[in-house]
């Protein structure tokens, strides 16, 4: 059981450095999801009040096949617009770059213990050394009833990094969405309304979110 790690492949002949740009879009449906707006779930009233969770770039060259750099990882929160704007600057004269990107911390990075920048435990998103980070947060209310799913973990069984990898045209700006509908559909059909610890459920949320996702 993993998280979800992407592999864009994007030609880049440009002779000097060229920025990929890429936009993190939570929807609801077919439209935005906004936070503290209500939506209609099946028969039911359904509130967010906090959605954060943690995005990985990583870039890797496709000649070397080593990966160039060490992960940068954004915590994009549906209260800050600016989080939900990734940049990466690529560097001169690169024949062709993938960029690996990664919803949550993966297992390397916990163990380096880092702690800083956006994983700094102050921004609310780390258990303790023994779970590690919250790779997602999501919270609310449906029907008035709060429910609450902070979804990690990085030590097997609960090891909830997973890999796949598709191709891109020439480009150098990405919609990424993940459609919170469909994804608290499979959260309520477990009957849980509170996961707050790594765990069979929690992986299996976050394994889930890659049916959730689209990128263009």
């Amino acid at each position: 059981m993993r998280w979800l790690i992407f592999f864009f492949p994007i030609s880049l002949f440009a002779q000097s450095a060229k920025e990929v740009t890429l936009h993190i879009s939570p929807i609801w449906g077919k439209g935005d999801l906004i936070l503290n707006h209500y939506y209609t779930f099946d028969t039911a009233k359904v509130v967010f009040e906090s959605l954060r969770f943690y995005v990985s770039c990583e870039e890797k060259s496709e000649t070397s096949k080593k990966k160039n750099n060490s992960p940068v990882f954004h915590l994009v929160d549906l209260e800050n617009e600016k989080s939900k704007k990734i940049t990466v600057r690529t560097p001169t004269k690169t024949a062709l770059l993938k960029l690996q990107i990664g919803i949550g911390v993966d297992s390397a990075t916990h163990e380096k213990v880092l702690l800083t920048g956006d994983l700094d435990p102050t921004k609310g998103m780390y258990w303790t050394w023994q779970t590690g980070y919250i790779n997602l947060k999501v919270e609310g209310k449906i029907n008035n009833v709060p429910f609450q799913y902070h979804l990690g973990g990085y030590i097997l069984p609960n090891k909830t990094f997973q890999s796949y990898s598709f191709d891109v045209n020439k480009k150098s700006e990405f919609l990424f969405t993940i459609d919170f509908k469909k994804w608290l559909e499979k959260a309520t059909s477990l009957g849980r309304s509170h996961i707050m610890s790594p765990g069979e459920n929690a992986t299996t949320l976050a394994n889930y979110i890659e049916k959730c996702i689209d990128l263009k």
